[in-house]
C-alpha cells in the first residue's frame, strides 16, 4: 500500500470512527427523549382521570346541593 492509499485510508477510517461516536450519541438523546415522552403521557393520563374525577364530584355536589 503506497503513502496516499495509507492516508487516505486512515482518513476514511478516522471519519468512520467519529460518525459512530455521533450516532451513538444521537441514539442516546433519541431514547431520552422517547423516555421523557413516555413519561409525560403518563402523566397526562393521570391528570385527566383526576379533572374526570373532580368533574364527577363537582356534578354530585351540584346534585346534593341544588336542590
Amino acid at each position: 500500500m503506497n503513502l496516499i492509499e495509507r492516508v487516505f485510508s486512515e482518513w476514511i477510517e478516522r471519519k468512520y470512527r467519529q460518525h459512530e461516536l455521533i450516532q451513538r450519541n444521537e441514539d442516546k438523546k433519541l431514547k431520552n427523549k422517547s423516555v421523557e415522552l413516555a413519561k409525560i403521557d403518563r402523566l397526562t393520563e393521570q391528570f385527566e382521570q383526576r379533572m374526570e374525577l373532580n368533574a364527577q364530584e363537582m356534578e354530585q355536589w351540584l346534585i346534593k346541593h341544588m336542590r
